[in-house]
C-alpha cells in the first residue's frame, strides 16, 4: 500500500520542526512539499529537502492525501478548504479559526466535501496528559473536583510574528491550549468570572462546569520566564503537571498531616522530575521536544486507517474559539 502524501501548509515553528518533525518520526507517510509565501521558509524546507511552491494553486498537483495546516491563524480556513477541494484530508494547528463564523464556515464546507479534518490540540497527547488519565481512570485522583492552569510568559522567549494580530495578541494563540485541556477534564464549561489587564496581557478567570466542578486559568504573559503549569485536585488526590518538560506527579490525600505526609509531595516530586530529565535527555538524541504533536499526527494515521472518526473533530475546535472568545470579551482584552 502507498504511504499517505503530506503537504506542509506554513513552515514556521509548528509546520517546520512539530509537524514536519512528527510525521517523520512516525515513519508511515511520505512527506512531498512545502506551500509557503515566504521566500526564507521555502529554502528551508529546500534545505530539508522539500519541495516547497509559493501559493495554494500549486496544491492540487502535490496530489496530496494530508494536508498539514500550519499557517497563521487567520488563514486557516481558506488553506484548509482548498486542501479538502484538492481531495486531502487536513490536520489544522490551534485556534481552529480566528472566531466562530470562521469555525462554522470550515465546518459547512467540510460536511459538504466529506473530508475529514482534525485539529492540533497537542497537549492533549503528551506524556504527561496521558499520565494523568491514566491515574484518573485508576481511581487515584477519586472525582476531579479543580483544574488550575498557570501560565506565564518570559521576555526572553521567541513568539511567532503574527500573534500581534490575532483577537487577544499572543494570548489569543496560546489560550486555546488552557481551555481544551480545561474541558477534556470538566466537560462544557461556562464563565464564573473574567478580569483582564491589557497591559500583559494578564488574565485571570474562574470557570464552571455543568456540575458547578471549578476550572481555573491565570495567564501573566510578561513574566520573568516561560512556564505552564496545571493543578487538578480530586477527591482522593492531587496531580501537578509541568508542560514544558512533559512530567508529571501524583500525591494521594491526607488522612492526617505528619512528617510522613509533608514529606511526601516532594519526595514524588523529585521521583517525577529525575523521571522527566530522563526523558528530556531520550529527547535530545531524538531531536527536539514536540509537545505531544507526534502522537496526535499517529493517532491521527490510525484513526484514518481504521475508518475511525476524527480523533480531535472539528466541533471540539469550534468549541474551544467560543469560549475563548467569550473570554476574552469578558475580561476586556480583545
Amino acid at each position: 500500500m502507498a504511504r499517505p502524501r503530506v503537504v506542509l501548509a506554513g513552515y514556521g515553528f509548528a509546520g517546520r520542526v512539530r509537524h514536519r518533525l512528527g510525521w517523520l518520526r512516525d515513519g508511515r507517510v511520505e512527506l512531498v512539499g512545502v506551500i509557503d509565501p515566504d521566500p526564507g521558509a521555502r529554502r528551508e524546507a529546500e534545505r530539508h529537502g522539500l519541495v516547497a511552491v509559493d501559493g495554494l494553486r500549486h496544491l492540487a498537483s502535490m496530489g496530496p492525501d494530508l494536508v498539514s495546516v500550519c499557517t497563521p491563524p487567520d488563514h486557516h480556513v481558506e488553506t484548509a478548504i482548498a486542501a479538502m477541494e484538492a481531495g486531502a484530508d487536513v490536520v489544522v494547528e490551534k485556534p481552529l479559526a480566528p472566531t466562530v463564523a470562521d469555525c462554522d464556515a470550515l465546518i459547512a464546507r467540510a460536511d459538504a466535501l466529506g473530508r475529514r479534518v482534525d485539529v492540533g490540540h497537542n497537549f492533549r497527547f503528551s506524556d504527561a496528559w496521558r499520565q494523568l488519565h491514566r491515574w484518573i481512570d485508576r481511581g487515584d485522583l477519586g472525582q476531579v473536583q479543580q483544574v488550575e492552569f498557570h501560565m506565564t510568559s518570559g521576555a526572553g522567549r521567541t513568539v511567532p510574528p503574527w500573534t500581534g494580530a490575532m483577537p487577544g495578541g499572543l494570548l489569543g494563540d496560546e489560550l486555546p491550549h488552557a481551555v481544551y485541556l480545561l474541558s477534556d477534564l470538566l466537560g462544557p464549561l461556562r464563565i464564573d468570572h473574567a478580569w483582564g489587564d491589557r497591559s500583559g496581557p494578564r488574565l485571570q478567570t474562574v470557570l464552571r462546569a455543568e456540575d458547578d466542578r471549578i476550572g481555573l486559568i491565570s495567564a501573566w504573559l510578561d513574566g520573568p520566564r516561560t512556564e505552564w503549569w496545571i493543578a487538578v485536585g480530586g477527591t482522593d488526590g492531587i496531580a501537578l503537571l509541568d508542560l514544558f518538560r512533559d512530567s508529571a506527579t501524583w500525591v494521594p490525600g491526607e488522612r492526617s498531616r505528619t512528617y510522613r505526609t509533608i514529606s511526601e509531595a516532594p519526595l514524588r516530586a523529585g521521583a517525577s522530575l529525575v523521571q522527566a530529565v530522563a526523558r528530556q535527555a531520550a529527547r535530545r538524541v531524538m531531536g527536539r521536544h514536540l509537545y505531544g504533536t507526534g502522537a496526535l499526527l499517529s493517532a491521527i494515521l490510525d484513526a484514518r486507517h481504521a475508518g475511525a472518526p476524527p480523533v480531535v473533530p472539528l466541533t471540539e475546535g469550534r468549541d474551544t474559539v467560543a469560549l475563548q472568545q467569550a473570554l476574552l470579551d469578558g475580561a476586556g482584552l480583545r
